[in-house]
């Protein structure tokens, strides 16, 4: 790679390095924050929506057994359970609607 053709006197000092494998590319990502934050959010979103769900399966698992303490004919962990979930569902809908 040594047939350059320099027009101008910068060109030369450019094709002296790509000739002396000295040549050095940079890059800038711009806006990297908000594509960081998003990510970071997205991510605090599916850890929410796990937490519910493995909440949901559990207060059920709870709420079919027939032991622990209860209210009328409800299982008292249950209705905890389900009260937890629907408080982490408007957290997981108002996080979500905000943006």
């Amino acid at each position: 790679m040594k047939n350059h053709t320099a027009k101008k006197p910068e060109d030369v000092h450019v094709f002296q390095k790509l000739d002396d494998e000295q040549f050095t590319i940079s890059s800038e990502i711009k806006n990297i924050e908000k594509t960081n934050q998003l990510i970071k959010s997205s991510i605090i979103n599916l850890i929410l929506t796990m937490v519910l769900g493995a909440n949901i399966i559990a207060t059920a698992i709870v709420f079919v057994s027939e032991k622990g303490p209860k209210i009328g004919e409800l299982s008292l962990v249950a209705v905890l359970g389900f009260s937890f979930s629907m408080v982490l569902t408007v957290i997981l809908l108002l996080r979500i609607t905000r943006k």
